[in-house]
């Protein structure tokens, strides 16, 4: 029994984590944010694919999907360098079978399938909750930027005292810290009133969430402990991304289900 208990937890060490952006509270979250920006349409379309649920109930089944099916997981992050100018699809989204292994490649079928009303209603629906957790994702600075460690799970770095990693640091240690519960954050996101772009590529959303991570996420002291002043400096950008990210999904879910054609919102994400 001893035995067969360590050869669990040195099997999890080797688990893969770069998948997983914001953790639950951060990706629900968007949802939110997103929800309440959804036209009559689309809430309407939303509504009947996904049974009544709402986004934010649905907002992180891709990640646990992704646990018996790893094959998927390149599809919640791109590695863009934090030392390039722009995004480069043969160097940052892994070509698989012909064809774009990423999370922006990823996004563009899932639209695609979603616009494409003779798709079964069951891969509809899937292609739906996994959007919904993609497009958060794709805001998230350590699942765009590349600085060779792993979306930072390879940085080792105390946060207020206690050994973690960078990642696990943006994946939901920064919201913890600052004492924020899925509602107080979603009332606070509210009362921003950031002039964000509904618009844009997934291409720039993307090179915008690598900035944050070559800007804000990426500078830290020497000995790499995180205290008060990273958490000062951090929040503000964390919280724009997740704005950015509830406000584009809902532009992204409106343009799908409202029947306009596809505009500056996504397009391209591969080959842009």
């Amino acid at each position: 029994m001893l035995k067969r208990a360590v050869l669990l937890c040195v099997a999890l060490l080797f688990v893969p984590s770069s998948s997983f952006a914001w953790g639950r509270a951060g990706h629900q979250v968007v949802a939110n944010i997103a929800q309440k920006r959804l036209s009559p349409a689309a809430r309407k379309a939303v509504t009947a694919l996904l049974k009544g649920a709402t986004l934010a109930s649905i907002s992180t089944e891709a990640d646990d999907y992704r646990n018996s099916h790893p094959d998927t997981e390149r599809w919640h992050w791109v590695d863009i360098p934090n030392t390039a100018r722009h995004y480069d699809p043969a160097r940052d989204c892994q070509n698989v079978r012909g064809e774009g292994d990423c999370i922006l490649a990823q996004i563009d079928r899932l639209v695609a399938k979603l616009k494409d009303s003779s798709k079964p209603e069951e891969e509809r629906v899937q292609a739906l909750k996994f959007l919904i957790h993609f497009v958060g994702d794709l805001h998230c600075p350590v699942h765009a930027g590349d600085n060779h460690d792993r979306g930072g799970n390879d940085t080792p770095v105390t946060f207020f005292g206690r050994p973690t990693n960078l990642h696990s640091v943006w994946d939901s240690r920064l919201i913890s810290q600052a004492g924020f519960t899925v509602t107080s954050l979603t009332e606070a996101e509210e009362k921003l009133g950031t002039n964000v772009t509904p618009g844009g590529t997934l291409v720039a959303w993307a090179e915008e969430a690598r900035d944050v991570a070559r800007d804000v996420t990426y500078p830290i002291p020497a000995d790499h402990g995180l205290g008060q002043a990273y958490l000062d400096a951090a929040m503000p950008a964390l919280q724009l991304q997740l704005l950015r990210g509830g406000i584009r999904l809902a532009a992204l879910l409106n343009a799908i289900f409202d029947g306009t054609p596809p505009s500056s919102n996504v397009s391209n994400g591969l080959n842009a």
